[in-house]
């Protein structure tokens, strides 16, 4: 299964791939399960939740597009 970032380059999305991808996956990993119940979030997880939200949008309407275009 492809990842969001593979999908970004497969759909052009404008903003590219998510460039924090990597860095936030290793802060998840070394986090315990409990932390992600904490609120407030912290900022830089909030940043870049939103980021994969914005771009999981752009991807949905570029397939949206290209399945009316077949049809």
């Amino acid at each position: 299964m492809p990842g969001l970032n593979e999908i970004l380059l497969t759909y052009k999305a404008r903003h590219g791939i998510n460039t924090q991808k990597d860095e936030m996956h290793r802060k998840f990993q070394s986090l315990p399960l409990k932390f992600f119940l904490e609120r407030p979030i912290r900022e830089d997880f909030l940043e870049y939740s939103a980021r994969d939200v914005e771009d999981l949008v752009e991807v949905y309407h570029c397939m949206v597009e290209k399945f009316t275009e077949v049809s």
